[in-house]
C-alpha cells in the first residue's frame, strides 16, 4: 500500500486543487506512488512535493505523472497554468499595494493601479508580448510592445509612457469603454508631475515648464514621451 500522503491544506487555491487532481488520478489508475515512482524513475519525494499542495512541480512531472496514470494531459496543463498564473500575480503584487485608478494622482499611484492590473491578467512577458502584437495587426493599439518593455514596466526600469500604459491595459482585457478613464488618470499623473517641476524651480524643471506650457489645454492633457 505505501505510506499515505500528508492531509492537503485547507485552502481553495490552484495549487491545493492541481495537488488533488493529481491524487485522484493516482487513485483511480490503481497504481501505488511506489509503483509511480518506478514507472516514471522519478523519487517518491518528487511525487509527494508533487501532490503536497504546497510547491508547485514542474510542467514535465506534472505531465509525466498524468500520462503514466491514464489522466487527460489538457486538464493537467490547464491547472498547471492556473498555478503559474496565481504564483505571478503574487510575485508581482508581492511589493505593491495596487490602487484603484480612480484614485491615480500621481505617477506612483498610476504606476502601481497598472501593474495590478497587469498582474491579474496572469499573463507572462511573452504572452503579453505575443497579444500585443496580434492587437496592433487588428488596429487596436497603435504599435506592438515587445517583452522587455513590459518587464521593465512592471521593474520600473523604464519611463512609464502613455503607449505603454495603452498596452498594458490592453493586452489586460480591460474593456476599451473603460480607456477614456485611464485616460484621465493619466492626465492626473502627468498634471502632478509638472506641478512637482514647477514646486522644485530647478532650472530643468522651470525649463521642461516653459517647453511644455503651450500644450496643457490638450484635450488628453499634457503630451508624455509616447
Amino acid at each position: 500500500m505505501g505510506r499515505k500522503p500528508k492531509e492537503l491544506p485547507e485552502e481553495d487555491s490552484p495549487l491545493v486543487g492541481l495537488a488533488n487532481w493529481l491524487r485522484e488520478q493516482r487513485e483511480r489508475s490503481g497504481l501505488t506512488y511506489t509503483e509511480l515512482a518506478e514507472r516514471l524513475d522519478y523519487n517518491k519525494s518528487t511525487l509527494s512535493r508533487a501532490v503536497s499542495g504546497t510547491e508547485l512541480p514542474s510542467l514535465a512531472v506534472v505531465e509525466r505523472f498524468t500520462m503514466a496514470c491514464g489522466g487527460d494531459l489538457k486538464t493537467a496543463r490547464r491547472l498547471h497554468w492556473q498555478c503559474l498564473r496565481e504564483f505571478r500575480v503574487k510575485r508581482m503584487l508581492q511589493e505593491e499595494a495596487p490602487i484603484h485608478r480612480d484614485k491615480v494622482i500621481t505617477p506612483t499611484d498610476l504606476w502601481s493601479a497598472l501593474v495590478g492590473t497587469y498582474a491579474l491578467s496572469g499573463l507572462s512577458y511573452r504572452s503579453a508580448e505575443d497579444k500585443a502584437k496580434r492587437l496592433h495587426e487588428q488596429g487596436i493599439l497603435a504599435q506592438p510592445i515587445g517583452r522587455s518593455s513590459f518587464h521593465n514596466f512592471v521593474k520600473r526600469s523604464t519611463p512609464l509612457t502613455r503607449t505603454i500604459m495603452l498596452a498594458v491595459i490592453a493586452v489586460s482585457d480591460v474593456p476599451q469603454s473603460e480607456w477614456p478613464l485611464w485616460e484621465s488618470a493619466w492626465r492626473n499623473a502627468r498634471l502632478e508631475f509638472v506641478r512637482a517641476a514647477a514646486r522644485d524651480g530647478s532650472p530643468a524643471g522651470e525649463e521642461f515648464l516653459r517647453r511644455q506650457r503651450e500644450h496643457l489645454p490638450k484635450i488628453w492633457g499634457l503630451p508624455w514621451n509616447n
